[in-house]
């Protein structure tokens, strides 16, 4: 129970603050205080859940891709050990998966970790190997530690007759390992729903037709933007003010976040937001 548990809670809690990330980083695009809208945990997983599935996928794939590297790595060390060559009248066990997985974590290693730091790139080897983003650089950063390790481990193994057998990790570099791919994921999901957010939030910005549109009807003035001029309609009726052309950001803790047709000087649509009470009608249309 526990071995589901644990990796179950991790997954959660990973989708929870992409949830809480993305969604801050949307409606703080728009100049609104997302804590007006109370969201409950299980909101911000409902709102991870869909664009956290390519992100996932990919993970996954990395990890199986680590796992046959992690073999193929083995059988060509194994096989170097086992066929050494004779170069002038010297045996020579030329060791080059471990070395070459070592090089590539050492790269990958400090790729990431100048990035993480904003080290300048003095040697231009981020440049060269197109590692100067943040989330490939956070990604970087987990492989090169896992590939590093790697290669450490081959580089222990004994050419035959001894028996070929991988050391097992002490717990300082266990720790350390666990710690920096850890750091890593937590970087690269930070920074990739930020950015999911602000996109999201650009494209609603630069086609508010994809959201539903929103008439509103009031008993009184509202002074809300409204394609139509929102005068009153004929006495009698109890709704006497209506408003058109809004359109819907999101509903939540009883409150309608409405977009306009004004925009702001970053060109950015305005958002009014509304009270749900029994002074107001909201008709929603597609």
């Amino acid at each position: 129970m526990a071995a589901v548990a644990g990796p179950l809670t991790a997954v959660t809690a990973v989708l929870y603050y992409f949830g809480w990330t993305r969604t801050n980083a949307a409606f703080r695009y728009f100049g609104v205080d997302p804590a007006i809208l109370e969201l409950e945990p299980v909101d911000y997983l409902v709102r991870a859940a869909g664009p956290a599935f390519t992100p996932t996928v990919a993970l996954v794939l990395g990890a199986a891709a680590l796992f046959a590297l992690s073999r193929a790595a083995l059988w060509l060390e194994l096989a170097c050990l086992r066929h050494p060559i004779m170069f002038h009248a010297r045996v020579l066990v030329l060791r080059v998966p471990s070395v070459v997985l070592v090089y590539a974590g050492v790269v990958a290693l400090w790729c990431g970790i100048r990035v993480a730091l904003r080290i300048p790139d003095y040697l231009g080897i981020s440049a060269t190997v197109g590692l100067t983003e943040p989330v490939p650089a956070a990604l970087a950063l987990a492989a090169g530690s896992v590939v590093l390790v790697m290669g450490v481990r081959l580089l222990h193994l004994r050419p035959p007759p001894a028996e070929p057998r991988l050391p097992a990790l002490s717990t300082l570099p266990r720790l350390l390992l666990v710690a920096t791919v850890l750091v890593a994921t937590f970087w690269a999901t930070s920074v990739y729903s930020q950015r999911a957010g602000e996109d999201l939030a650009s494209f609603i910005n630069d086609n508010p037709g994809s959201q539903a549109g929103v008439t509103i009807y009031s008993e009184e003035s509202l002074s809300l933007w409204s394609v139509a001029p929102p005068g009153p309609v004929p006495e009698g009726e109890r709704f006497r003010y209506v408003y058109t052309g809004l359109r819907l950001l999101t509903y939540a803790n009883e409150r309608w976040l409405l977009l306009t047709g004004e925009r702001n000087a970053n060109g950015r649509l305005a958002v009014v937001i509304l009270r749900d009470d029994t002074d107001i009608r909201v008709r929603l249309s597609g």
